[in-house]
């Protein structure tokens, strides 16, 4: 039923399309104001070219305002697959009867000294006088 209905408006959008295009045949002359040249052109043609440089706008538009989007959903993924790879690893240390250690803060299997130091130092950082 859906295919029906948007066949029904893609013929109706098209035969509107068509009309408007075979009604709009005579030459305009379109220049540009500060530059030395102008080009004559059906005016259909002319709003072809517009509705098309609006429409890649647009698109371009999207595109650039769903980049954070995409970023989080990228980084997500890739935590998603750590987290996995050290699920599985750990399955299998307690499958062949290995300890297993955890660290606080951090992943399962990271240990501290391969953990991302702060730029800050903490006060235990410090050389003691």
């Amino acid at each position: 039923m859906g295919r029906v209905i948007s066949f029904v408006f893609f013929i109706v959008f098209a035969t509107l399309l068509v009309s408007i295009t075979g009604s709009n045949m005579q030459s305009v002359e379109l220049s540009f104001f500060p530059l030395p040249f102008s080009i004559n052109a059906p005016l259909s043609i002319l709003l072809w070219c517009a509705m098309a440089v609006s429409f890649l706008a647009g698109c371009l538009l999207l595109w650039v305002t769903t980049a954070g989007g995409r970023v989080r959903a990228y980084r997500a993924n890739r935590k998603l697959q750590k987290l996995e790879t050290d699920m599985n690893t750990l399955k299998q240390m307690t499958l062949q009867g290995q300890p297993v250690q955890f660290y606080s803060n951090s992943t399962a299997l990271t240990p501290p000294h391969l953990q991302k130091k702060s730029a800050f130092l903490s006060p235990k950082d410090l050389p003691a006088l």
